[in-house]
């Protein structure tokens, strides 16, 4: 069983760990801030263990911080070539530059139950990023809508804005009834139709863009279809909260004379 990682190596990790060699925690030495050899052998063997793929004796030493330990980078690929001869590590050339890697009968063969055991652990795992997943992607959504609510100092502008304007129409509907020259009747036809056209471009363009982002959705998959939609900004009718089939206008446009 092996594990990979490229991330960075963090020393502090390091410093509560038993040692391979000698079984001990890596202590500095009394006369000098710097590690022993002992620990610094460890320490690099550790890290070969630990992130179980090829390096270069360079990106060991950037990896560990060496400079940081008091560790050259010369002196690290001594301690590697060390570690070759005791056939801990493996080295191949590449060229002029030599490679290195964890000898892998370093590791303990795992039996049957217990690789059934982590393949079990890894299922509960991946099911339990799933479920995160799935709730973070909610809370954003969430967090979206809330977002396009109005605050309340924005509400109350809001209010008197529209109170205004129904005092408008109000009064603009009021003239309009008193009016000795009513709407004809050819009139409220035409308004009535061009209601009508609106309203069936309206289902036109969304039967089509809607049959579009099937397509996307099918290729991309749910998940990465609704993200690239936030991303361009694509906004459903229920996302907007309008309906299609509302119609408020028929109270008007059918209203007797």
């Amino acid at each position: 069983v092996s594990t990979q990682s490229t991330g960075c190596f963090n020393m502090e990790f390091w410093c509560g760990i038993n040692a391979e060699y000698g079984g001990t925690t890596m202590s500095k030495s009394k006369k000098s801030d710097k590690l022993s050899e002992k620990d610094l052998t460890a320490l690099v063997y550790d890290f070969m263990k630990k992130m179980n793929r090829p390096y270069s004796s360079k990106m060991v030493y950037e990896n560990i911080k060496g400079k940081e330990i008091g560790l050259s980078e010369k002196n690290c690929k001594a301690l590697l070539d060390k570690l070759v001869d005791e056939k801990k590590v493996v080295q191949k050339m590449n060229k002029k530059q030599a490679i290195y890697w964890l000898n892998q009968a370093e590791f303990t063969e795992m039996s049957t139950d217990e690789l059934r055991e982590l393949d079990e652990q890894l299922k509960e795992l991946e099911k339990q990023n799933q479920d995160l997943e799935d709730e973070c992607s909610r809370l954003i959504q969430e967090n979206k809508a809330l977002n396009q609510e109005l605050t309340n100092e924005e509400l109350q502008i809001e209010i008197k804005k529209v109170s205004q304007e129904n005092a408008q129409l109000l009064s603009k509907l009021t003239a309009m009834r008193s009016s000795k020259k009513p709407i004809t009747a050819e009139t409220k036809q035409q308004a009535l139709k061009s209601y009508q056209d609106s309203k069936e471009n309206w289902r036109k363009r969304k039967r089509m863009c809607t049959s579009i982002c099937d397509v996307f959705e099918e290729n991309f998959g749910r998940k990465k279809f609704r993200k690239l939609m936030e991303e361009i900004g694509i906004e459903t009718d229920e996302e907007c909260k309008v309906s299609i089939n509302e119609d408020k206008s028929s109270i008007f446009l059918n209203a007797k004379k």
